[in-house]
């Protein structure tokens, strides 16, 4: 990816472009075919010149065919017949193997999402996940609210990224997956919405609803959580964020994260990740006792009765390794098994693991080393057999290729690293020679009709090699098997819609325990864990659980961001954020009005009313989507309900929603008195304001009606004197709405005279704009309406009017200072909202997009938002570029996050972030006329290498357009900018 980013310096005596030094500086092959096709070029007759190298124009594409010589320089890859692939060096090598997206890359990715309703992605993934929300975010530019809703439902979000087989879930149910891009590749996009967050450096904390109901005994209840691992770290998190205070999680080991610490490789979990994770559970006041072991410190019976724990949840796994009959007579240093082999390989690549600042030593291998398995785990163990010295792997197992239970990802990495498959083959026998292993026995097993594989007697083999390394499973450890059920397949006997043992009510279990296999499935058991003993400690009595109560939910993620006021008051009225409904289809009626405040909208705009014989009867279609995304044209008129079916919803709205902003829309045909009678009928509903709708853009093409211009001389004349005669009877505050499309300075002059009118008035900015979409290759409109296919011209919305919405809002408000806008039009994210808060709106509308993406979005806003006035108090963020960190062009490779230098920011910044009315009209100091503007400085592009992708489209464009200023190296295909030539 190439981008250009801007610097300045002051001017000196800037040299002339000389557009012939920019022709004699390209490269020579360049320059020899421009000379033979100037030559061709000005021998012909109806040029008469001299030959001039300025005039020559580059570069130059030949119109016809040319031939190539077939050499080997010209083909990117040479055919492995001809030149043996060189074999990577893999020893050592910790790199990850999980590539992560770029800004660029992870915005193009998620607009390809079409952020389904009942999306199929959500029901396939364990944890719930809202991934059509979280991937709009990222689109959004907004990563802060992908990780919002990442974490709120699952807070092992960055792990699950980097190790869930989303192939077999989420991915695997996409909308787009027999398309030709196939499936979003949500697995990457979860793992960037995280690491950007992790930069972020925000803590978690508990919300101060949650910090009330906690006062109450139960939730200071103890509760142990036993092992560290992703079920427990997921139920302590949980459990905190419903209130409770005396959390304690015990673990055998020195550090916490399970097996996800211990037993998965760094390359395909960073550590400095987990580690973040896990500090994000101790924010939320969770103890950790390590060095802990069941049987040995502690017991199930000392914690209930000794502790006086009230529930305990079990999530140590499965510690115990299986081992298989013929290596019973073996030791451990003639053969290891997944545990031991990953566990010590973890010690020797994590630093901090082994509780010091010095790795362990790594495992030494050498030879051939032989896997037994064909799941996840072997290739892990398969993948770090190479990094501690193998010379070749071999992963030996019962089933065929298309049975092995490891994830077509990773089993493609394995297979890019040369690990051999020897599939088909059951271990029989060791061969040993001088008290080491020399070669291992197997015979093929052949698969039977009932899909189990069997083994072949008759057929046998041996494979020779120096180590051996068993990843057959494991089992649940014996002091839980003398404390708790245990089924016929080895696992804990649990309610799985409760997580509640069957042996005692007040013991609850997750994860590997009971025989979940991944670690998205583990951090749900831990989620439904945490349901279940709220619902136990919550009920009268201790009893056994059926199901946890339907209507339960979890506090969602809270931070120390989110305490961030947003909310904002001018005329009397308190929004509690700046973002609503502007009037159209999104308040067509009561239902879908109650339904926005209910999802968390601050105000909202009814669809326009007027008398009864005022309607006007609508068209079908009335409403098309235009070319651009999120772009609509309309020739819709007013509501198709009648004002007292207004007046009855109004009244409803305001006994339901006292604290949200209902501002009802009126117009009317007739005059004055007409005008006053509609809104004195209104305003005894009950509104908190009036907006008043004057010339419709889809009507007479925003023109005055013959009716309209008996009454009123101007469209300036009739909005004066309607706002002056309501304003005479209306104790709420007015907002006529302006059109965008009006004569240049016009509202200009109509804003200051509006301002001049009197207490309370403010305006909404702007109207659609009149125009027309466009017309299909066989002349017709469209839209076109009934069978003679005409159409009328209607009213722009969306993106298209957004940069006509811009200039309106901050000519208003620098007109009249004082005045209140509600902006509207183009609003999609909670940047563009920001754009015309920062113009001058101190709240905005929405409408364009609410058809397009529905009232969720709202979530998107709201968190965009609260993050950029959090920011705002952090030096730190306040220097980003948005929710990204300033990029250093200089360098070409960027340096990965190092997560040891964190120290999570407290809920400290909120209280100081600034109030959004503080924001409001921020941008107007930078705008000035043209003849105040600096032109002592130059200026001039510059190249984002690291994004850079050397398609050479800036070279082309700046030859084409621009100021020949850019070069590059014929051999890398790689741009420099010639900056004596640039001028910006």
């Amino acid at each position: 990816m190439l981008s250009f980013l801007t610097t300045t310096q002051q001017k000196s005596s800037l040299p002339l472009i000389n557009t012939a030094q920019s022709y004699f500086n390209l490269p020579n092959f360049l320059t020899a075919r421009n000379n033979i096709h100037m030559n061709n070029f000005m021998t012909t007759k109806h040029f008469h010149f001299n030959k001039d190298p300025t005039i020559i124009i580059d570069p130059y594409v030949p119109e016809g065919p040319q031939t190539l010589q077939s050499t080997k320089e010209w083909k990117k890859e040479v055919c492995r017949s001809r030149k043996k692939k060189k074999k990577k060096k893999i020893k050592y090598d910790l790199s990850p193997k999980h590539k992560v997206m770029n800004k660029r890359e992870a915005e193009i990715e998620s607009s390809r999402c079409l952020y389904c309703f009942n999306s199929p992605c959500q029901k396939s993934c364990p944890t719930s996940t809202q991934i059509n929300r979280f991937i709009y975010s990222i689109s959004s530019e907004n990563p802060y609210g992908a990780a919002v809703k990442l974490y709120s439902s699952n807070p092992l979000a960055l792990s699950c990224g980097y190790l869930c087989s989303c192939k077999q879930n989420c991915q695997g149910a996409c909308n787009l997956q027999n398309t030709k891009q196939g499936a979003i590749d949500i697995k990457a996009l979860q793992v960037f919405a995280c690491n950007q967050f992790m930069k972020m450096n925000i803590a978690q904390t508990i919300s101060p609803a949650i910090k009330k109901i906690s006062k109450a005994k139960q939730y200071d209840t103890k509760i142990a959580l036993i092992g560290a691992g992703p079920a427990s770290l997921s139920c302590a998190t949980f459990l905190a964020r419903l209130g409770y205070k005396d959390i304690t999680i015990f673990e055998r080991d020195g550090k916490a994260g399970g097996i996800l610490a211990y037993e998965i490789p760094e390359f395909k979990l960073p550590y400095e990740s987990l580690k973040y994770e896990i500090k994000l559970v101790q924010d939320l006041g969770v103890k950790f006792k390590f060095n802990q072991t069941m049987g040995k410190d502690f017991t199930l019976k000392s914690l209930k009765e000794e502790s006086g724990y009230g529930a305990v949840f079990i999530g140590c796994g499965q510690s115990k390794p299986k081992k298989l009959p013929i290596f019973e007579n073996l030791n451990e240093g003639q053969i290891l098994n997944s545990k031991k082999f990953l566990k010590s390989f973890s010690m020797a690549t994590k630093k901090g693991l082994n509780g010091t600042n010095t790795l362990s030593k790594l495992p030494k291998l050498d030879g051939h080393v032989v896997i037994l398995g064909a799941g996840d785990t072997a290739i892990d163990c398969a993948l770090s057999a190479y990094r501690c010295g193998a010379k070749r792997v071999s992963l030996v197992f019962r089933s065929g290729l298309d049975d092995m239970r490891c994830s077509q990802e990773y089993f493609e990495i394995a297979r890019n690293e040369r690990c051999g498959f020897v599939a088909n083959c059951s271990p029989e026998g060791v061969i040993m020679g001088d008290n080491k292993i020399k070669a291992l026995q197997v015979v093929n097993t052949i698969k039977g009709q009932d899909g189990n594989y069997q083994v072949d007697g008759k057929q046998g083999r041996q494979i020779n090699c120096d180590h051996i390394i068993t990843c057959v499973g494991a089992q649940v450890d014996n002091n839980l098997c003398c404390s708790l059920q245990i089924d016929k397949d080895q696992f804990l006997e649990v309610n799985h819609k409760t997580g509640q043992t069957n042996k005692f009510a007040w013991v609850f279990s997750g994860g590997n325990s009971i025989g979940s296999e991944t670690v998205v499935e583990a951090v749900n058991d831990g989620k439904i864990a945490a349901a279940g003993i709220h619902t136990y400690l919550s009920a009268p009595m201790s009893q056994k659980l059926q199901k946890i109560p339907e209507q339960f939910k979890f506090p969602a993620f809270y931070t120390s961001a989110s305490a961030v006021d947003l909310s904002t008051e001018f005329y009397g009225l308190k929004f509690e954020t700046p973002f609503g409904l502007a009037s159209g289809p999104g308040t067509e009626n009561y239902g879908m009005i109650k339904r926005a405040f209910e999802m968390g909208w601050s105000w909202a705009v009814t669809k326009t009313c007027s008398f009864d014989e005022d309607i006007v009867p609508n068209v079908t279609p009335r409403i098309a989507k235009c070319d651009l995304p999120n772009s609509y044209i309309n020739i819709e008129l007013n509501a198709d309900r009648t004002y007292k079916y207004w007046l009855k919803a109004i009244k409803r709205l305001k006994s339901e929603f006292p604290k949200k902003i209902i501002i009802a829309a009126i117009t009317c045909k007739g005059d004055l008195d007409q005008w006053k009678k509609l809104a004195g009928e209104f305003i005894e509903a009950g509104p908190d304001a009036l907006q008043l709708n004057f010339t419709c853009p889809n009507l007479n093409a925003g023109k005055s009606t013959d009716q309209e211009k008996q009454i009123f001389s101007s469209y300036h004349d009739q909005v004066l004197k309607v706002v002056k005669a309501i304003r005479e009877i209306s104790p709420i505050p007015l907002f006529p709405k302006l059109l965008a499309n009006i004569p240049y300075g016009e509202i200009t002059d109509l804003s200051r005279d509006i301002s001049n009118v009197g207490e309370n008035i403010g305006v909404f900015a702007v109207n659609s704009i009149t125009a027309l979409a466009s017309v299909n290759s066989d002349a017709t409109p469209y839209p076109a309406v009934g069978k003679k296919n005409q159409t009328a011209y209607g009213g722009l919305s969306g993106e298209h009017v957004k940069s006509f919405a811009l200039k309106a809002i901050s000519e208003i408000k620098q007109s009249a200072p004082k005045l209140k806008i509600l902006g509207g039009g183009g609003i999609k994210t909670f940047k563009s909202a920001l754009e015309m808060i920062h113009l001058g709106a101190s709240c905005v509308g929405l409408c364009s997009s609410v058809m397009t993406y529905g009232f969720p979005i709202i979530d998107e806003l709201r968190s965009g938002l609260t993050f950029h006035l959090y920011s705002r108090a952090r030096k730190d963020l306040s220097e980003w570029e948005g929710q990204y960190p300033k990029q250093n062009l200089d360098v070409q490779s960027e340096q990965l996050f190092k997560n040891n230098e964190i120290k999570l920011q407290k809920n400290t910044f909120a209280e100081s972030a600034p109030k959004v009315k503080e924001i409001v009209g921020k941008t107007l100091q930078h705008l000035k006329p043209f003849d105040q503007l600096n032109n002592t400085t130059q200026m001039w592009a510059k190249i984002n290498y690291k994004n850079c992708i050397r398609c050479l489209r800036c070279y082309q464009s700046c030859q084409d357009s621009g100021s020949q200023a850019i070069k590059f190296s014929p051999k890398t295909n790689s741009p420099k900018i010639n900056v004596d030539k640039c001028i910006g």
